[in-house]
């Protein structure tokens, strides 16, 4: 008698697309699990490309994608879903805060409004407080009520984590988040970004070209080459706790402690 496993449930989200943008197209085919998974490649390989047709800003010319079994991009059949309704939180390189706004307007503004009218007060208080409560996940409660301009480019990054948490997110993209920052402050954002994902049980997709964010956080690699994915692996779970984004000793005081 053949005793049959527990079928292996689908990979969060499954991609399989070609997109074009302007005169350049790119063609990527891979899964992402809960964790880590870092689109690995040389600079305009098409992995940010790739990241903006999964966030909706761009449109696939071929293929699909389904994030938790729902189909969000269909070319053949038509299908894309707003960038809104997709469940999505997104960072970028330069986290795009608007300036005239505090980081808790920043991230209050992206929670969706509940409720009618006469509960508009209740639901500005609600939406603070988790605003606040927010912004203390990522370590930047301190920050919220702080000139947004005045921020260093590290506290920019939590705030603009702690906005891409909001509506609690089934998929979260980072393009580039750490390259313009220094090397302290990278170390604690990739810190953080592990603590989110691990905490949250949350799939992440990291966009980058630097092989430290690889081994500090890569839980599963899908790589690029100019225009297209070439393959995709698991990283050993056992590497050293240092290399899944804990915090490394620094030799030097000299650098800004503002991250």
């Amino acid at each position: 008698m053949t005793v049959d496993g527990p079928t292996p449930s689908p990979a969060p989200l499954l991609v399989d697309i070609t997109t074009s943008a302007g005169t350049f197209t790119v063609t990527a085919g891979f899964e992402a699990h809960t964790g880590i998974t870092v689109l690995f490649g040389p600079s305009g390989s098409g992995k940010s490309v790739t990241l903006a047709t999964i966030a909706g800003l761009l449109r696939p010319t071929k293929g699909s994608i389904v994030l938790h079994g729902r189909t969000i991009a269909d070319a053949e059949a038509g299908i894309h879903i707003k960038t809104q309704d997709r469940h999505l939180g997104m960072v970028t390189q330069h986290a795009a805060l608007l300036p005239h706004r505090s980081p808790v307007e920043n991230v209050g503004l992206a929670l969706r409004t509940v409720g009618t009218s006469a509960q508009g007060a209740v639901d500005r208080r609600a939406r603070r407080e988790e605003a606040v409560r927010l912004l203390a996940e990522t370590g930047a409660a301190h920050l919220a009520e702080a000139n947004t301009t005045s921020l260093s480019g590290g506290e920019r990054q939590r705030v603009a984590l702690a906005r891409a948490l909001a509506g609690h997110p089934q998929l979260l993209l980072l393009d580039e988040p750490f390259s313009a920052l220094d090397r302290v402050s990278r170390t604690r954002l990739r810190s953080l970004v592990r603590r989110l994902s691990d905490e949250r049980q949350l799939p992440v997709l990291l966009v980058t070209h630097d092989l430290d964010d690889v081994e500090a956080l890569a839980d599963r690699i899908v790589e690029f080459e100019p225009g297209r994915t070439v393959g995709q692996r698991n990283v050993d779970p056992t590497r050293p706790a240092e290399r899944r984004g804990s915090p490394r000793p620094t030799t030097s005081s000299s650098e800004p402690d503002r991250s």
